[in-house]
């Protein structure tokens, strides 16, 4: 059991600094989740629209199966349809509402944009910068504000 709980700690020095991106990751949607808990509001304008092409595209998988990915191109021909479909991908686990919706895009998108953002600066430089990095790009009020909408704005920054 020692050996085992050395190689815990052994491993966890080592990566201390994605230890630390993953743990402010989990804090700031862990504070999504109790805003989106809190929020009466519907979505408006854009990020309702965004919402329905992603019900419509669950519904699409539901009625085609994997044969769903044709009549995707031709469903919106002003958004990509990345997005939605991420989001339309969960709806089997988390059931069809707007809070869902805006939970896993901005889950999904904020994950990719920090630990991107993490790796390339520990490339460039060191992990503390990369931890840095991470932390101020989670932290711009833009990004924080756009991990609660349903919009193509947190999504196109994490690509």
């Amino acid at each position: 059991m020692s050996n085992r709980i050395k190689r815990m700690a052994h491993f966890a020095s080592r990566n201390r600094f994605a230890i630390a991106v993953s743990f402010i990751y989990l804090c700031l949607v862990f504070c999504n989740y109790v805003w989106l808990r809190l929020d009466t509001y519907p979505l408006l304008w854009d990020s309702g629209a965004h919402f329905f092409e992603s019900v419509r595209i669950f519904d699409l998988l539901q009625q085609k199966g994997p044969g769903f990915i044709f009549d995707l191109p031709g469903m919106n021909r002003e958004y990509p349809f990345f997005v939605p479909l991420v989001a339309a991908a969960f709806y089997g686990f988390t059931g069809i509402s707007e809070d869902a919706a805006v939970f896993i895009s901005g889950s999904v998108f904020l994950a990719v944009l920090m630990f991107s953002v993490y790796g390339i600066a520990k490339r460039l430089r060191d992990e503390r910068t990369g931890l840095l990095a991470s932390f101020l790009i989670a932290s711009y009020p833009m990004i924080f504000a756009h991990s609660r909408v349903f919009m193509y704005d947190l999504p196109l920054t994490a690509m």
